[in-house]
């Protein structure tokens, strides 16, 4: 099989999706919406590539896992001597085939499909876990079952102690980042709206439960960046206060990055 040139820029990536055929298998199943997400996440994505290529040495010769599978997936083969992914369904396998990159379906919540793994220096786990029903002990130690000695999991959700989170649990409102109600939405490609998300010390905890050595928080900074790309000039520079004062204390940020090392000896 030919594989398609790897994208190694935005513009490649969003001009790779606009060439593809209309029986390919978009994200949210629509061309249009996967454009719009591209040009949406590609900031964070080099954001926790960077994040990524930091603590690790050469990882040109190292192998990554990809779970949930995106367009990150196709820009990860720019960064990696070899890239897989694990999906809850395999509607992107041929997209993933013709780039190289094996695909997994079945999910962080298939045991079986988790033990016939091969174990991989790196695993990116971005923007899955507030959409799955299930502890997140049990799925943060599946996937560290994955991981190499001394491997790296990076992980990134939404924070639920936002700034925006803050201010509307004082005045009993929804909070962002969650769906309402999350169960009666399930998409057999995508699973489940946001049923829940987590406090930084809460996940921080999970990661230490789930036998990470090391765990470093950090707080997303192109989440914020993005989020009011689409809103009028005015609404942007009423946000502007927030924007600055989420750069003096991060952790008002709305994306949180969970990074666990996998010890040493397993």
């Amino acid at each position: 099989m030919t594989m398609n040139p790897l994208p190694q820029t935005k513009a490649e990536l969003l001009a790779l999706t606009k060439n593809l055929p209309d029986d390919a298998f978009f994200l949210e199943h629509s061309r249009t919406r996967e454009l719009a997400y591209i040009e949406r996440s590609y900031p964070r994505w080099m954001e926790i590539i960077g994040i990524a290529q930091a603590r690790l040495q050469t990882p040109e010769r190292l192998s990554c896992l990809d779970i949930g599978t995106s367009p990150l997936t196709f820009l990860l083969r720019n960064y990696f001597g070899k890239v897989s992914a694990l999906d809850l369904s395999d509607a992107l396998r041929k997209r993933c085939e013709t780039a190289g990159i094996a695909l997994h379906a079945g999910g962080v919540n298939a045991p079986a499909v988790i033990s016939s793994l091969e174990k991989v220096d790196c695993i990116f786990f971005l923007e899955v876990l507030e959409h799955l029903h299930s502890d997140p002990v049990e799925v943060l130690k599946g996937i560290r079952s994955l991981l190499r000695p001394g491997g790296l999991l990076v992980l990134s959700t939404p924070n639920m102690m936002c700034l925006a989170n803050r201010v509307l649990m004082l005045c009993n409102r929804r909070l962002h980042h969650f769906s309402y109600p999350p169960f009666t939405q399930c998409d057999q490609a995508h699973g489940h709206q946001h049923d829940r998300i987590y406090m930084p010390m809460e996940l921080a905890d999970y990661f230490a439960a789930s036998g990470f050595q090391t765990v470093e928080l950090l707080y997303q900074l192109n989440v914020d960046a993005m989020a009011h790309q689409a809103d009028s000039l005015v609404r942007r520079i009423v946000a502007q206060g927030p924007r600055l004062l989420k750069l003096v204390f991060p952790s008002l940020r709305d994306g949180m990055i969970m990074v666990g090392r996998a010890p040493q000896s397993l």
